[in-house]
């Protein structure tokens, strides 16, 4: 299989958009961590009452596929 026969599969405006936003917020948490904490905070609310036993079962999934 020759690698530089194929090109190059990274897509540069997907990576570089998710590549912000993961800084942005990573940013936002450190400067602002008590009103980044509400914001999750409601965030987790909002999900957690809306989804419900969904949210449950796709986060015990997620993790049970992380072992």
């Amino acid at each position: 299989m020759d690698v530089q026969a194929q090109g190059s599969r990274l897509n540069r405006t997907v990576f570089f958009l998710s590549a912000a936003i993961i800084i942005f917020f990573s940013i936002y948490t450190m400067l602002f961590n008590d009103s980044a904490s509400e914001v999750l905070d409601s965030v987790l609310a909002w999900v957690s009452t809306t989804f419900g036993w969904y949210y449950f079962f796709a986060a015990s999934a997620y993790i049970l596929c992380l072992c």
